[in-house]
């Protein structure tokens, strides 16, 4: 999730809890919780490229440093605010709350969360939202703002913070309810159609839910697709793309391979174009290929050059992000 959402959620999580008894502070005490994880963007100081990538919703994104930092954070609230009366179970209660509430939103799309670092390196990843989700975010935006102009109205801001956190609690459900139609319907379709495959998944494309990319991982490479819950048609138009596993044996920092290999979770190909090996990331999906044009992935890795043009993760995910591009996208949402 971006920041601005978890400050929202983190202060909607702090005035639900504190809001009769601790106003507004209790809105900064949860904002500050929810959002701490993401304090491994300093990190990107001193590391680059795949390292940097895993280090982002690593350690900090771990149950281990949430239940570390909720005891830090309530030493520190407490000697900052030794007046205002809260109990220490009921604060420690707050920051676990917030502090968790993070990792688990994060895990919600297909970046993926170190939930277990440092002890297995596995990432968990439920593929369920976009990074960025518009319509996620609205709700718990609004009442943020609501909260902070709201005054000697505990009664209506209680409601507000409890809203601020139902809608997203609601819009999962839906979510996770629209991917597993979209499995069970790649499956079907699969099936009807004779793909063997080993495995596969599917996440949403930016800013909704309703429209998927499925990546169907077969023996020589993968299959792309894209499925709408609105979709009739029981067919899926297939774009097929090679491995290419043989080329990795070429690229000079074997490091990078590796580590870029397990942030991918196995689905990725690699090509190369004028002699330079690059590795692609295939859960993040194609430029727009929504369309039916293959424009190149969103997330491309140069293993030969040099490190000023090595991650296109964050300019491709908005590549030719443009009016039409929104128009094609809300066309194909509707359905075939």
């Amino acid at each position: 999730m971006d920041t601005f959402t978890h400050i929202a959620i983190g202060a909607c999580v702090g005035y639900a809890t504190f809001g009769k008894t601790a106003g507004k502070k209790a809105m900064i005490w949860g904002a500050v919780a929810h959002s701490l994880p993401d304090v491994d963007f300093v990190s990107g100081l001193w590391l680059d490229g795949p390292a940097a990538l895993l280090a982002h919703r690593g350690f900090t994104h771990s149950w281990l440093f949430v239940f570390m930092a909720s005891f830090v954070l309530l030493f520190i609230f407490r000697m900052i605010h030794s007046q205002t009366p809260v109990s220490s179970r009921r604060l420690l209660f707050l920051l676990f709350t917030a502090l968790s509430l993070h990792i688990l939103l994060d895990s919600l799309n297909v970046y993926g969360t170190g939930w277990w670092e440092p002890f297995n390196h596995t990432r968990v990843a439920f593929d369920v939202l976009f990074v960025a989700d518009p319509l996620f975010s609205v709700v718990p935006g609004i009442a943020l703002l609501a909260l902070l102009v709201m005054r000697k109205k505990k009664r209506l801001c209680m409601i507000t913070s409890v809203a601020g956190l139902l809608f997203p609690l609601v819009y999962i459900m839906l979510a996770v309810f629209f991917q597993q139609v979209i499995r069970t319907d790649v499956k079907r379709i699969l099936a009807k159609q004779g793909v063997k495959y080993k495995r596969f998944m599917t996440t949403p494309l930016p800013f909704q839910t309703l429209l998927h990319n499925a990546v169907i991982e077969c023996e020589s490479g993968y299959y792309i697709g894209y499925r709408s819950i609105l979709d009739k048609q029981e067919n899926l138009n297939l774009c097929f793309l090679l491995k290419r596993e043989d080329l990795l044996s070429d690229a000079p920092n074997q490091v990078d391979v590796g580590l870029l290999k397990r942030f991918s979770g196995g689905y990725y190909i690699v090509d190369s174009l004028g002699g330079t090996v690059r590795f692609h990331d295939l859960r993040f999906g194609e430029v727009q290929g929504w369309t039916g044009l293959y424009q190149g992935t969103v997330f491309s890795y140069n293993l030969k050059k040099g490190p000023a043009d090595k991650m296109v993760l964050q300019r491709g995910r908005s590549k030719d992000f443009s009016a039409p591009a929104m128009k094609s996208l809300w066309a194909r949402m509707k359905g075939i």
